[in-house]
């Protein structure tokens, strides 16, 4: 019974405490955990594409103005879009999942049960923003969980079998949502996104451990020792150039003697080693004797000799990220093809019923060819991914993030989705047989995917110990771009015709291999300029010293 009460009261506590490592889980609970996250990754897609094919039927029952529908799809984008970036920055400040990743899932039951009863579109509107807000956390700190659970060399694989839960959603979603609909009415499809959330709320709850590491338990584990182990004879600070970043999250084992401290942005620095004056190697930091550190410079030992500074949380602090080209770049790398590949999913129900006069199951059957050609890139892209980062390391001693470039990202994004994009427009306009608009979407999702996972992968690599908010950060840029272009849709293709505006996505999508390129160029120089090193990079740069 005592133990019982134990384990019931371990339940309920919001920040459990970590006592495994959980790269050491077994093969079986990693898998397991896995499985957790691929349903939470699921859910946005889901109750996304749910919603697609009963759009007609909705109007009708509401009598809604169209911008009113309109608002309903894209709203929900763009909650997507901004609400990550909160869960992000609460993850990063208490260093928690598992009570996040609860709550979420109880906002959007909730949501869910009350989108059942409305009778105004407007109301709709909001519930279903309340649902992006609830489902949103899987955009936010899944991959952080990833980078949680598994090493670097591992991590693209674990990368892509989330992804192919996130991308069951669009497969099953408009399937599911066009069969209740039509057999019990669009409400039906609001029950069953309320029985899903309370599932996974239960599972969450009883099942998902906690797996975030924190530096107490970094420093617990040996990895990491307080400043305090140090006594410098005076206060040294840090000259003006940038301090490089370590990925706490990937191996510590190299900076057994310094804690990290958390610069203004809120960004995790762990300064270098400081070495003697009999020491044959340079200082990699210009340390000076000052008593009164300059404004500004962070001090590497304060004269109380915290171990950490004392944080606050600030939503906002995630956002910072985005000064950084090698952020910036590949988040809008990944947010044009999923706005180009959302457009097309908005296009589907309209002309599919329509052009093709087929009804509301026929064409939530007609998603399955782009859901199947998510999965598949995804399976594929998860072993490209890793296959590369080898590679890269067997060429030059070390791997680097921007490995993760591989040549299916550069054939996805000259050819494939340009040419699904042209196919699809051209095909409906051109009233072409039913398979040709499908084929073209199931490239268009295919392509996506082999875009968007690299990169999202390239920014869990290159921003250490902050896969969660870098993961926010291009859920921001990609759903605020996704919600903008979804907005003027409607009325730009009925102003130039779906085959230009097809012709524009796929022009834009060639541009995004341009900015692929240049990243991959100059990705290093960009990182090391901005203080950030890989752990590879590191242990190839000290072995080349010794």
């Amino acid at each position: 019974m005592t133990q019982m009460r134990e384990y019931l009261a371990q339940l309920f506590v919001v920040k459990g405490e970590v006592t495994q490592d959980p790269r050491t889980f077994t093969k079986w609970k990693k898998a397991f955990i896995l499985t957790l996250l691929c349903f939470i990754g699921a859910l946005p897609g889901l109750s996304s594409t749910l919603y697609f094919p009963s759009i007609p039927e909705i109007t009708l029952d509401l009598n809604a103005p169209p911008i009113g529908v309109t608002a309903s799809t894209a709203l929900f984008v763009g909650v997507l879009g901004i609400a990550p970036i909160v869960w992000a920055s609460v993850s990063d400040f208490y260093e928690i999942r598992r009570s996040l990743y609860i709550l979420s899932e109880l906002i959007f039951t909730a949501s869910s049960l009350g989108a059942v009863f409305v009778d105004n579109i407007w109301v709709l509107v909001v519930l279903r923003c309340l649902q992006s807000v609830g489902s949103s956390a899987g955009a936010a700190i899944t991959a952080g969980t990833i980078a949680d659970c598994w090493a670097i060399e591992e991590r693209g694989r674990a990368m892509s079998l989330l992804f192919v839960g996130q991308f069951i959603g669009p497969l099953l979603g408009p399937t599911i949502g066009g069969a209740v609909a039509q057999t019990f009415g669009w409400r039906a499809i609001f029950w069953f996104c309320f029985i899903y959330g309370a599932a996974m709320s239960v599972l969450l709850f009883f099942a998902m451990p906690e797996t975030y590491r924190s530096l107490k338990f970094e420093q617990d584990q040996g990895e990491m020792k307080p400043l305090t182990s140090l006594s410098p004879p005076s206060t040294p600070v840090l000259s003006a150039s940038p301090t490089p970043l370590i990925d706490t999250h990937d191996d510590l084992a190299s900076s057994p003697s310094l804690s990290p401290t958390m610069d203004d942005d809120g960004m995790m620095v762990i300064p270098q080693p400081l070495q003697s004056p009999e020491a044959s190697q340079p200082l990699s930091l210009d340390v000076q004797s000052s008593p009164d550190p300059p404004p500004h410079t962070p001090a590497l030992f304060p004269p109380s000799h915290p171990p950490l500074a004392p944080k606050k949380l600030n939503i906002l602090a995630s956002l910072a990220l985005l000064r950084h080209d090698f952020v910036i770049i590949p988040s809008v790398v990944g947010a044009v093809p999923f706005a180009s590949m959302f457009i097309f999913e908005n296009l589907i129900p309209v002309f599919f019923s329509s052009v093709y006069g087929l009804s509301t199951l026929l064409v939530g059957l007609c998603f399955l060819g782009g859901g199947m050609g998510n999965i598949i890139s995804a399976l594929v892209g998860g072993r490209i991914l890793d296959r590369s980062l080898v590679q890269g390391e067997r060429m030059r001693g070390y791997h680097l993030p921007e490995d993760r470039f591989s040549w299916s990202l550069y054939i996805s994004t000259f050819i494939l989705h340009p040419v699904g994009a042209m196919i699809f427009g051209w095909g409906v306009v051109q009233y072409w047989s039913l398979a040709v608009p499908i084929i073209g979407f199931a490239l268009i999702c295919f392509s996506m995917n082999q875009i968007m996972l690299p990169a999202s992968t390239y920014l869990v690599d290159s921003v250490p110990g902050r896969g969660a908010s870098s993961t926010a950060c291009a859920a921001l840029v990609r759903n605020v771009l996704t919600c903008v272009l979804t907005l003027v849709t409607d009325p730009l293709y009925r102003a130039i015709g779906v085959e230009w505006l097809s012709l524009i996505l796929a022009i834009s999508n060639v541009g995004v291999g341009f900015l692929i390129l240049h990243i991959n160029r100059r990705g290093q120089a960009m990182r090391n300029k901005a203080g950030f090193i890989s752990m590879s990079e590191k242990k190839y740069n000290d072995a080349q010293k010794t």
